[in-house]
């Protein structure tokens, strides 16, 4: 091994060895919701609900990414006798759910940021008002994930038999440059502009809203709504950053 190989696999050693305690805190704080959620009657609404199918989601993709980062460390760097153990399908299993979970954020948090924009804004009834919507939503964006996510069933694979370790080489083709595109347009630029405008609205809206203005109560934001909002909105942030830098690694 090279001077320059040996380099680069020290860098990407310490690149995954960095990643695995967050994906590992992301873990156990997306399983912590769930239960939550599930645990306090108060949590069992609509909006709720859509929480807790991207806290799975979240939950299902940090356990996949753990299980191959771990496999990628141990395998590449650790011990360099052992062969991928979980054979070739598994292999396409891991790159299929890992970007899939992360595309099924990715709209659930879009899909936030709409119903805020209408019920804090537009003072309508929010669009997820109803566990019917909400359920249709939820069952859209896993839907939508998994099948935005297909190619990545062909693009993760085994490069030779034996082989240590699981690659995504097919990206650099032709098909798969084209892929990429187009996972730049619908999975990042179109959510992100929808997510930034819609949040960007919400946010002069609610330091518009003063308490001892001469707004009638229907027009004022209930009692915590602001922290709720909040809340919501540095999620996002958190977890599109998360998502996009895992993806440029």
């Amino acid at each position: 091994m090279t001077w320059n190989q040996s380099k680069m696999a020290l860098e990407s050693m310490i690149i995954i060895c960095v990643w695995l305690p967050i994906y590992f805190i992301g873990f156990f704080a997306n399983i912590f919701v769930c239960l939550t959620i599930l645990e306090h009657f108060k949590f069992r609404s609509s909006l709720y609900r859509l929480i807790f199918s991207s806290a799975a989601s979240d939950a299902l993709g940090d356990a996949c990414i753990l299980a191959y980062l771990g496999m990628t460390l141990l395998l590449s760097y650790l011990d360099h006798s052992l062969l991928w153990p979980v054979g070739n399908i598994m292999c396409k299993v891991f790159g299929l759910f890992i970007f899939a979970t992360y595309f099924i954020s990715i709209f659930t948090l879009t899909f936030l940021s709409i119903d805020r924009y209408y019920s804090v804004v537009k003072l309508r009834k929010p669009t997820l008002s109803t566990n019917w919507r909400t359920t249709n939503v939820a069952f859209i964006t896993w839907i939508g994930g998994f099948i935005l996510a297909a190619p990545f069933y062909w693009i993760y694979h085994l490069p030779k038999k034996p082989s240590r370790y699981c690659d995504f080489g097919l990206i650099s083709t032709l098909w798969g440059r084209f892929y990429a595109a187009l996972l730049l347009i619908v999975i990042i630029l179109i959510p992100f502009i929808i997510i930034i405008y819609c949040y960007t609205r919400v946010a002069k809206k609610i330091y518009a809203v003063n308490p001892t203005s001469s707004l009638n109560h229907s027009h004022r934001l209930p009692r915590g709504y602001k922290g709720a909002i909040q809340m919501i909105m540095a999620v996002t942030a958190s977890s599109t950053s998360a998502g996009n830098n895992y993806n440029d690694n």
